[in-house]
């Protein structure tokens, strides 16, 4: 925003402070799941790896999903919102509050990433993303503002938020947190992939020989399957039940 003043002139400065504001609202959501979630993610590091990018997995697919569907809906409502918190004069904030929508999903992933190296007790990571961060978003600011105005501030904010996502997965990634992203955005789970990672369940190729013994074993005919030497009440070999295995009394009513 300073940039954008310095550069436009107060009127952007203005415009693009009311498609700020709607963000900054909206970003409440994943800063809550992430800091509701983080004593969970504390007690499952102590556990191991394993159970932590298990518990990551699945909180991360619940943030996308609300975050995605909050992203939609500002893009979709953004005149609406405009209207609210600037009025009839702020519409041309509209198409800079429908890009900067998109931060919100890539925020939601920051959130859920940074909780997770607080949880493994790797904070210092924290500054170089966030140094890097601030740079690829004053160099691109530097460019895009005068050609395109705050739609261009509001580019360098989504492509500083998406590569300081990238980041902090790296750093989770040498940590020895594997978290698989894609898998959680599209439903999978721990443990998806060609075979097993620090974290992460035993992939197919771990899990195939136990799997396809099992199915051999269900699909065999019945004749082919062991049969037991005897079954309690009928010796084994004879076809006839022996009432007196299982007591006389049978027997004796049936005289």
């Amino acid at each position: 925003i300073i940039m954008l003043s310095r550069l436009t002139g107060e009127v952007q400065w203005g415009l693009y402070g009311v498609a700020v504001r709607v963000v900054d609202v909206v970003v409440l959501a994943p800063r809550i799941l992430a800091t509701a979630v983080y004593p969970q993610l504390r007690k499952a590091r102590e556990e191991g790896t394993g159970p932590t990018v298990s518990l990551m997995v699945g909180s991360t697919r619940l943030t996308l999903v609300i975050c995605s569907a909050l992203a939609l809906a500002v893009w979709g409502l953004a005149p609406v919102a405009v209207g609210l918190i600037g009025g009839r004069g702020y519409g041309a904030s509209v198409p800079a509050l429908q890009i900067l929508a998109w931060a919100i999903v890539l925020q939601a992933g920051c959130h859920m990433l940074v909780r997770l190296l607080f949880a493994a007790e790797r904070e210092k990571d924290l500054l170089p993303v966030g140094l890097v961060g601030v740079a690829c978003n004053v160099v691109l600011n530097a460019l895009w503002i005068p050609r395109l105005g705050i739609e261009g501030a509001a580019l360098a904010t989504v492509v500083s938020y998406g590569l300081t996502l990238a980041l902090y997965y790296l750093f989770a990634y040498r940590a020895g947190f594997r978290v698989p992203l894609w898998s959680s955005a599209r439903g999978g789970g721990v443990g998806d992939g060609p075979g097993p990672a620090a974290g992460h369940g035993p992939g197919p190729a771990a899990r195939g020989p136990a799997t396809a013994a099992a199915r051999r074993a269900l699909a065999a005919p019945l004749s082919s399957r062991p049969r037991p030497a005897a079954v309690v009440g009928r010796p084994a070999g004879s076809g006839r039940w022996d009432p007196r295995r299982r007591g006389g009394r049978r027997a004796a009513a049936a005289a």
